[in-house]
């Protein structure tokens, strides 16, 4: 039941926002557009994931990381509209790019897990999630809309454990399977608080010119 948990019943709630996201379709802006995708991608790959269980599947999660990492790199570049913020994030899905090529092809290989992209993946977008936030709760004068800060705080709180998780993959191979799978089903909740905190955001759009 521990591992229908975390393969089955939590990718499946991926529908959910996506669900929610189209019966309000009519008031999308960009970020809804790009969240969006963002699932859209995540759902596909699930379904991989599950259609190719039983052989090597890592190289599609080199792709995934890949592709999740661009995609939300741009959702979080559309936050900011200083010149220096944006070629930032086009620097890091350049860099991110290119390590991933060499975790894949030089130092490691395509069917191995990609700990390292993995982990620098997770943990550059919880910095900047958060960064946002502290940012918004630091000012005197909210300058997120519910939408924005909803989606902020369901990427922190999954990716924030991601990172944890990706960072210590290598001890949790050693632990009891029981530990490791408590583990596994954190992180799976945090996944679902995710999905459920996009499915709001999505609901609390009213406008295409602010997503408030």
């Amino acid at each position: 039941m521990s591992r229908m948990y975390h393969t089955v019943i939590v990718p499946a709630m991926g529908l959910l926002p996506i669900i929610v996201s189209l019966i309000r379709l009519k008031y999308w802006n960009e970020q809804a557009r790009i969240l969006f995708l963002y699932l859209g991608l995540s759902f596909t790959f699930n379904i991989i994931a599950k259609l190719t269980a039983g052989s090597n599947n890592l190289p599609y999660l080199h792709l995934y990381t890949v592709l999740e990492f661009t995609i939300v790199c741009l959702f979080l570049k559309s936050f900011s509209k200083d010149r220096r913020h944006r070629l930032l994030f086009n620097v890091l899905i350049a860099c991110f790019f290119a390590l991933s090529l060499w975790y894949a092809f030089i130092k490691e290989s395509l069917f191995v897990f990609n700990k390292i992209p993995r982990f620098l993946d997770s943990l550059i977008i919880s910095v900047i999630c958060l960064y946002y936030l502290m940012k918004d709760l630091g000012s005197t004068v909210s300058n997120l809309s519910r939408f924005q800060f909803l989606t902020l705080a369901g990427l922190l709180f999954y990716y924030s454990t991601s990172s944890a998780l990706f960072g210590l993959s290598d001890m949790l191979i050693k632990v009891p399977k029981s530990v490791a799978d408590l583990f596994w089903n954190i992180h799976a909740s945090l996944n679902l608080l995710m999905y459920i905190f996009f499915a709001i955001a999505f609901y609390s759009l009213k406008n295409r010119e602010n997503g408030r």
